[in-house]
């Protein structure tokens, strides 16, 4: 062996120990391979050199007392992984919106275990790495999970209410309409700390069609999504004025507690947050999945391509716990995303959670030119002079996406 080697650097035979130009091209290749080999580690040791200043997307954290309050609401539940986390303002498309991001480099079990992670072990200053190795980033108890089956939903002056606004089952929006107004009033609200870190009605004004000013709906009434928001809205109130008197009622049965009566501004209120933030989960012994509301996770933004995180669809262990896990490494500032529901078109986005994806690869139906040249006027309104232009800066680009064959702008 040692005579061949040194057969390969001399360029001598290995059984003659003379000069043979057969080894010359052995040789060769030899020295490409170890070049080969020395340019990879160059490039990883490059890579992990420019990984070391921290990314953009380090930002104030948001939230403050409240978001501290939720946590440790959580934790106290039986949650747990939230030392991997932390709620910032992250910008997106010049707009701020709230989000997840990691506190530290985070690896699966899988990853940790790979050829590559033995690589980068062998990079200068991997020894000050503070990467964690995760099986779980976090879970949430099933205890602070609201669906329509909860313990205290189960118990509540709405337990027998029996209508529905399509998939959403009223008794649960009731009864977490109620827990709003306790809170309102002054009283006290198991959901308290999990009700406070939600948007407000107001939030919701400033981007979902469900808020859009009149006069916005009917200028973008060639818009499929706003055909559907005026739609949307006129069952709601169908549904809330045949059903006022009953739910009011009910509603009062607990002004005891320190509640006021619901209204249509609360119903409506609880309906869009289960709308924009619900997860189909399923439970022990259900046969179908349930809408509910996760605290926490439902904080993670959309990735269109590919979220970093995989929630896993039934409830485990005991006690019961949703489940958060990692699809990828995640580096330390990096935004925690989750893929909301596959791809989707702008049109689908903006209906159900009232915003847009820049650059999405899923066309929306293209309207005619007669159409779009109606929608020429409102496409040039400045959102300025609306009371609402997030929602009608909204409905100008999703017409133009609907506009971009008839060339439209």
């Amino acid at each position: 062996m040692l005579r061949l080697i040194t057969g390969l650097v001399l360029n001598r035979s290995a059984v003659t120990g003379k000069d043979d130009p057969k080894v010359r091209p052995c040789r060769r290749k030899c020295f490409r391979c170890v070049v080969c080999v020395l340019f990879i580690w160059m490039v990883l040791v490059l890579q992990t050199w420019f990984q070391k200043s921290p990314p953009l997307l380090l930002a104030p954290d948001v939230g403050g007392k409240e978001m501290e309050a939720l946590l440790d609401w959580i934790r106290a539940n039986g949650g747990y992984g939230y030392e991997h986390l932390r709620v910032a303002h992250i910008d997106k498309n010049g707009h701020k919106v709230r989000g997840l991001v990691a506190v530290h480099d985070m690896v699966s079990p899988e990853y940790a275990n790979s050829f590559s992670s033995w690589l980068g072990s062998w990079m200068p200053g991997s020894s000050d790495n503070d990467s964690v190795v995760l099986s779980e980033v976090f879970t949430v108890p099933a205890k602070v999970i609201l669906s329509m089956n909860h313990p205290m939903v189960a118990n509540s002056a709405f337990k027998d209410v029996t209508e529905s606004y399509g998939v959403w089952n009223c008794s649960v929006l009731l009864y977490f309409a109620e827990e709003r107004c306790k809170i309102r009033a002054g009283g006290s609200s198991f959901w308290e700390p999990f009700i406070r870190m939600l948007p407000t009605a107001n939030d919701y004004a400033l981007h979902h069609p469900w808020y859009a000013e009149p006069e916005v709906l009917a200028n973008f009434s060639l818009l499929p999504a706003c055909q559907n928001a005026k739609w949307q809205l006129d069952e709601i109130q169908k549904l809330w004025d045949s059903n006022k008197e009953e739910w009011t009622r009910l509603s009062r049965l607990s002004q005891r507690r320190g509640a006021e009566a619901v209204t249509f501004e609360d119903f409506k209120w609880a309906l869009i947050s289960f709308v924009t933030h619900a997860y189909k989960l399923r439970w022990p012994g259900s046969k179908e999945p349930l809408r509910c509301l996760v605290p926490a996770s439902d904080m993670a933004n959309n990735n269109a391509e590919s979220g970093n995180l995989d929630w896993q669809g039934d409830l485990s262990g005991e006690p019961l716990l949703f489940r958060v896990k990692l699809r990828q490494s995640i580096r330390r500032g990096e935004e925690l995303t989750e893929e909301y529901r596959g791809p989707r078109n702008n049109e689908l986005m903006f209906r159900q959670y009232g915003f847009l994806l820049p650059q999405n690869p899923v066309p929306v139906q293209q309207l005619s030119t007669e159409k779009c040249e109606i929608l020429r006027g409102p496409m040039t309104v400045d959102p300025a002079v609306s009371s609402h232009p997030g929602i009608l800066e909204n409905f100008q680009n999703l017409a133009r996406e609907h506009c971009v064959e008839a060339g439209v702008p």
